[in-house]
């Protein structure tokens, strides 16, 4: 799969709550949502919406843990190749200051 467009990428990460989830998830590289909600302070459906916009872009994917038939279905998200690139290259950049 292709990586979003930068343009797609810019306008996603404009976005407060995305921009959080995907930081927190470059620093962490792998995190469940209720660590996500505790750690950023946001209420769950935000960290939901976030993650779903972040998997939908291929930046995040999503990884199910323990047996779901038995009631465990334990659910992770961490970062995709192109997410690593994405962070790695904003890390590069660094932040950009107001003339």
């Amino acid at each position: 799969m292709t990586p979003p467009p930068p343009s797609r990428v810019l306008e996603m990460l404009g976005r407060t709550n995305v921009r959080k989830v995907f930081f927190a998830l470059a620093k962490r590289s792998i995190a469940s949502p209720t660590e996500l909600v505790f750690e950023l302070r946001l209420q769950p459906n935000q960290v939901h919406e976030a993650l779903r916009e972040l998997v939908h872009e291929n930046l995040v994917k999503r990884d199910e843990k323990g047996n779901p038939r038995l009631g465990e279905p334990w659910v992770f998200y961490g970062l995709t190749s192109d997410g690593i690139r994405v962070a790695e290259a904003v890390e590069r950049i660094g932040p950009i200051s107001s003339p």
